[in-house]
């Protein structure tokens, strides 16, 4: 028993010598914890700050109702796509880059979404495609920095045709989308 009492005794000891020399660091000294103080230039003359002026700032005065509407007949241009396609070509992008900066410098301005397509596929189809190049559309315009409150979409799909010919002259104006100004 006073056998096992010592073994006990002499393990705790030996945990306790290795707990507090394990946690054991050197104290940096005061020279090693900041860095040397550098030297303050201070200049000869200061000049003095410009007085606030005290003339009331005249707020951006809203743009009429009428120039947005004529600016957006030249802005609003109408993107095409290709036959049972939904991506955005190049040349639809630069549209579309134009109408964010002009969406941009009109902040207020709504604008819905509409997509359209030939007359080719069923209804239920192309009302889907419709929508998949509204949308691509109103996505595009979101990373371009548009807030997504300013935008909305519905897809028309072949029920509003711009063309109503048989032919592909009048099926390829037909697959667009259209923007539509929204005045409330």
């Amino acid at each position: 028993m006073v056998r096992s009492f010592l073994l006990c005794l002499m393990l705790g000891l030996l945990m306790m010598v290795c707990i507090f020399s394990g946690c054991h660091k050197a104290p940096k000294s005061e020279s090693q914890m900041r860095p040397a103080p550098t030297p303050e230039v201070v200049p000869e003359y200061i000049p003095a700050p410009e007085p606030p002026s005290w003339e009331p700032q005249q707020p951006a005065q809203p743009r009429s109702v009428d120039v947005i509407v004529s600016e957006s007949k030249s802005i609003l241009l109408d993107v095409h796509f290709e036959y049972d396609r939904f991506d955005l070509s190049s040349e639809t992008r630069r549209t579309l880059v134009q109408i964010a900066d002009w969406l941009m410098k009109n902040p207020g301005v709504k604008i819905m979404i509409e997509g359209h397509c030939d007359e080719r596929g069923s209804n239920e189809y192309n009302l889907a495609l419709g929508e998949r190049r509204a949308k691509n559309c109103e996505s595009y315009l979101v990373t371009l920095g548009i807030d997504s409150a300013n935008l909305s979409s519905i897809s028309y799909g072949e029920e509003r045709p711009i063309d109503p010919g048989h032919n592909e002259i009048a099926w390829a104006k037909n697959r667009r989308c259209h923007f539509k100004l929204m005045l409330y």
